[in-house]
Parts: structure tokens; C-alpha cells; sequence
């Protein structure tokens, strides 16, 4: 898709503010989706929460957000956020698992294209449309806000609002499938 290529373009350029490419590998993925009846929540601090480093997704199905909270892939980016000691290994780890959920994302999309009713597919699909035409702006706008921060950090802290950009999304498309069948049944699968 013409998005997805403009979203990577974007990324290549966010990188290039922060002197490194956002992700380890340029892959064009399918497009991200759209408008978000999701509300997301930064952790709370590392004294109150104890060691959560995602924010706290509330969509209103609360069976869904039980489940969405017990995700392999959060479980595993908590575990691997153990080990990252340099503002390198931070960097590459939130890259990594932004790309994760862009992969989620796509996932989740092609499914719910096979498994919704006609009406609704054609709501999914105008929405993924949307959500792929205002990625390259909210990317964008993220390189541009960690940069105005400036500090040691701001690349580690536009890589993660990267990650948590697409995690939102991939949040939104995995409520609807678990309004479907009641499952939560992400593409990811740890990696030894």
C-alpha cells in the first residue's frame, strides 16, 4: 500500500532526526487502521506500579482489557526491559517490539477483513484506510515532540511512543475479533 511505504519513509525520517533508523530492519508492512475508541494511560511510576513499562489500555470491554493486559507480548517487553542497561539497548528494544505490534496490527486487520459481516468489514476497512493516511502526520508528530524534549532519552522515548502508537491500534482490532469469537489470539509468538 502507498500508505504503509509513506509510513516508512516516515519512520526513515524520524530516524534521521535522531542520528539512527527507528527500526532494525526496513520491512513494508500492511496499514495501520483508524480513529481509536481506545484510551490508553502512561505507567505509573516504577514506586507506585512496580516495574510496569506499557501504558494501561481501557477500551470499556472489560473482559477484553483483562485479557489485553495479560498479553505475551507486554510480558515479554517487561522481561526484556530488565536487561536494557544502555540508551542503546532501550532504543533497539522499543524498535523491536514497535514493529512487533505494526505486525499485530496487520494481523489482526486481515482477520477481522475474513471474519467480520459485510457491513462491518466495510467499517474496519474505511477505518484502516483512515488510520494509514494519518500514521505518517502522528509519526511525525512524535519524532517532532521527543525532539523538542531533547535529553539524552528522546530517541528511546520516540521509539516508544512508536511502539505504543501501533500497540494502541493493534488494541482497537484485537477488541472487535474478541467481540467475535471471545478469544485473544495475537500472531506473535516468542522467540527462544
Amino acid at each position: 500500500m502507498q500508505a504503509a511505504a509513506g509510513a516508512a519513509a516516515l519512520l526513515i525520517l524520524a530516524g534521521t532526526l535522531f542520528g539512527c533508523s527507528l527500526f532494525g530492519s526496513e520491512e513494508e508492512s500492511s496499514a495501520p487502521p483508524a480513529e481509536s475508541s481506545v484510551s490508553t494511560a502512561p505507567p505509573e511510576s516504577e514506586a507506585s506500579s512496580g516495574s510496569d513499562v506499557v501504558n494501561s489500555i481501557a477500551t470499556g470491554d472489560e473482559a477484553f482489557d483483562e485479557a489485553f493486559a495479560e498479553n505475551p507480548i507486554d510480558a515479554s517487553y517487561r522481561l526484556a526491559q530488565e536487561d536494557a542497561y544502555s540508551t542503546t539497548d532501550m532504543l533497539q528494544l522499543a524498535n523491536d517490539y514497535a514493529a512487533i505490534w505494526e505486525n499485530e496490527v496487520d494481523s489482526a486487520y486481515k482477520r477481522l477483513l475474513d471474519e467480520a459481516g459485510a457491513e462491518e468489514r466495510e467499517q474496519v476497512r474505511a477505518e484502516q484506510e483512515q488510520w494509514v493516511a494519518d500514521t505518517p502526520a502522528a509519526l511525525q508528530a512524535i519524532a517532532e515532540q521527543a525532539e523538542a524534549e531533547g535529553g539524552s532519552l528522546s530517541r528511546v522515548t520516540a521509539a516508544s511512543a512508536v511502539m505504543e502508537y501501533y500497540r494502541t491500534r493493534a488494541s482497537e482490532l484485537y477488541r472487535r475479533l474478541y467481540e467475535l469469537d471471545g478469544s485473544l489470539n495475537l500472531a506473535y509468538s516468542a522467540q527462544g
